[in-house]
């Protein structure tokens, strides 16, 4: 769910991109990703300041609890 999820970010960021012109600033992508986010999980990442490090931080339990499942721990 995860993967999808960054994939819905990634293509609202993308399509932002394409449709900027020279003189548009540039796509804040961390504003982009924390209006993505449920309340539940603002408070993981709200002190984060890097579009790249807010990914991170989301990854980091997911990643964690899919390999102690596949490894029986759970």
């Amino acid at each position: 769910m995860l993967n999808f999820w960054l994939r819905i970010v990634a293509d609202i960021i993308s399509t932002l991109q394409e449709l900027r012109r020279d003189d548009d600033p540039e796509v804040n992508k961390t504003r982009i990703i924390i209006n993505r986010l449920s309340p539940a999980v603002y408070p993981h990442v709200e002190e984060t300041e890097t579009y790249d490090m807010i990914v991170q931080i989301l990854k980091a339990p997911y990643v964690k609890r899919r390999t102690m499942s596949m490894l029986g721990i759970c």
